[in-house]
């Protein structure tokens, strides 16, 4: 089984004649890579997070998963910054009483901020595995509200019950790796941008193969794409159940509903 974790599909708010091509070209480029399943996280580009985008997103996730319910896992793009009720009511509908697997966060609030604490502890509460974007810019004006791997350590200190994927071992490098290291609740996946020596081999020393997350972090360009990622993994030298982990057993066990 193959599973990329970290896929975008990008649609633009309202725009619902995208969906059948956008989906069509997905589901191609996944059977040209050999693929079996991909955890879509449709991106709106260019617009706010608001509620009215949380529920578009949910939309669109919805009728990729509808689609092809056997090529699509999903987890839906959520602002933790949004009125608390909102979230957990959106959660309850589109995941707890609905076919969706789980939440992906971006760069609104960083993961070690207070405001974070009343949504992980609901998804803590719920076993609802978060995908977190995390990186480390060179800047803290260039930062700004986005994680760093050291706020996603936080994160998981403060609620080592949630299940948490950190985003972009590219942008963890070596340092992100030794800050997640102790926290057993955090993985990491391969995607962002092109790849570079030394990376994966230092995380799967350091974490083991049971948290790392094959990912391309798809959105069709710098890079990102299903081959790219598929590479990262099949030129490391690794034992084969350790390699069939990464590649997307670990996926499915992450983001296989679970009784609740």
């Amino acid at each position: 089984m193959t599973v990329d974790i970290h896929v975008h599909p990008v649609l633009k708010m309202g725009d619902y004649k995208s969906f059948e091509p956008a989906a069509e070209m997905l589901l191609n480029c996944m059977e040209i890579a050999g693929l079996d399943k991909v955890n879509a996280m449709p991106w709106l580009f260019g617009g706010d997070i608001d509620e009215d985008a949380v529920n578009f997103m949910a939309e669109f996730l919805l009728r990729y998963m509808a689609k092809r319910p056997d090529k699509f896992f999903g987890m839906l793009y959520m602002n933790p910054v949004l009125p608390i009720e909102f979230l957990t009511e959106t959660v309850k509908k589109h995941i707890l009483n609905g076919p969706i697997n789980g939440v992906k966060l971006h760069s609104h609030i960083r993961a070690s901020d207070r405001g974070m604490e009343p949504f992980a502890s609901f998804l803590e509460k719920h076993d609802i595995p978060v995908l977190i974007h995390s990186w480390y810019m060179f800047s803290d004006e260039e930062q700004g509200n986005s994680s760093t791997p050291k706020d996603v350590a936080a994160l998981a200190a403060k609620f080592p019950g949630l299940r948490i994927v950190m985003a972009h071992l590219r942008g963890a490098r070596f340092r992100g790796v030794q800050d997640i290291k102790k926290h057993k609740n955090v993985g990491v996946d391969t995607g962002g941008t092109e790849s570079e020596d030394g990376y994966l081999e230092y995380a799967y020393r350091e974490l083991g193969a049971e948290r790392i997350y094959m990912g391309s972090d798809y959105v069709n360009q710098n890079g990102r794409d299903f081959p790219v990622a598929l590479g990262r993994i099949e030129s490391l030298d690794m034992p084969r159940t350790d390699r069939e982990k990464i590649l997307g057993l670990n996926a499915v066990k992450l983001l296989e509903k679970r009784s609740r």
